[in-house]
């Protein structure tokens, strides 16, 4: 299939998708507050709900800032980003492309310190809390990509309890951590990831590479190789930054490749696939 066959409805597509995202953002920026219904019930959702705004509406900045467009909102979503950043919340393992997608707003409007504050205090808290912990420990492994932002609330909240037989356990793993970690390395954070390596060492990290790789182009594919790697202790920083560099992108498809911006679109609704690879590119093209 050529582009021709294909092209039209992707671009009719996207284009709702962005217009989809507009309204959302212009409806946020006009708001006195984001609460929804009482104030006291919406506590436990409000910041969730705020970090799915702010990284919207950074990715509809990026992608303006990648047309060559310039935003309507840009003022605007300027200072809420300002008055709201302390209220973000790391709920679960996909919250975490809207913080990179507002740490690339932060770097794309000269702000590359904030943004990379918050990569790095992603990194630390995802590896500190998936670490392996004793039983007895209040602390709570985040939940993988794959459970979304509601049903991450209810358990936390003990709302939704799962038996014990059904219940995951995601100590001593982390989907997206390999891929923080080398953002980083390329961002020459040295003694930012020496000092968080103890934690993230004992953090297996994995990734799902469906097959064929078109594949990752679904929520779940039945076909392809879950890919578990154990960081070492000591690591070369020498070696790790070659790692960084050279993450290869062949396993994505051609025509994700050749769509950044897409691809980046993509990884707020497929946080599954947010891997080395996916995010190397997006971070190489944005």
């Amino acid at each position: 299939m050529g582009a021709a066959d294909w092209r039209p409805a992707f671009d009719l597509a996207f284009l709702a998708a962005e217009n989809s995202l507009r309204s959302l953002l212009e409806e946020a920026l006009q708001r006195p507050h984001l609460i929804e219904g009482n104030a006291l019930v919406d506590s436990a959702a409000y910041r969730a709900r705020i970090t799915i705004v702010l990284g919207l509406g950074a990715l509809f900045e990026v992608l303006s800032q990648l047309r060559g467009d310039r935003s309507p909102f840009s003022e605007a979503f300027k200072k809420f980003v300002d008055h709201h950043a302390r209220e973000l919340h790391l709920w679960g393992e996909a919250a975490i492309p809207y913080f990179i997608n507002l740490a690339f707003y932060f770097e794309r409007t000269g702000r590359p310190l904030d943004g990379e504050a918050l990569l790095t205090a992603i990194v630390r808290d995802l590896a500190r809390c998936n670490k392996p912990h004793d039983r007895h420990t209040q602390v709570k492994a985040l939940a993988d990509p794959y459970i979304q932002c509601e049903e991450a609330l209810a358990r936390s909240l003990g709302v939704k309890v799962d038996p014990p037989w059904e219940r995951s356990d995601y100590d001593g793993q982390a989907y997206c951590l390999r891929a923080l970690v080398l953002l980083l390395a390329r961002r020459l954070r040295r003694q930012t990831l020496a000092r968080l390596w103890s934690d993230i060492s004992r953090t297996n990290f994995v990734e799902m590479y469906p097959s064929p790789p078109w594949g990752m182009l679904l929520w779940k594919f039945p076909r392809g190789t879950l890919r578990v790697s154990v960081p070492k202790q000591p690591q070369s920083w020498a070696e790790l930054l070659d790692m960084a560099r050279l993450v290869g992108t062949d396993e994505i498809p051609t025509r994700l490749r050749d769509q950044p911006g897409f691809l980046l679109s993509m990884l707020s609704v497929y946080p599954q696939r947010l891997r080395a690879d996916t995010l190397k590119l997006a971070d190489d093209r944005i």
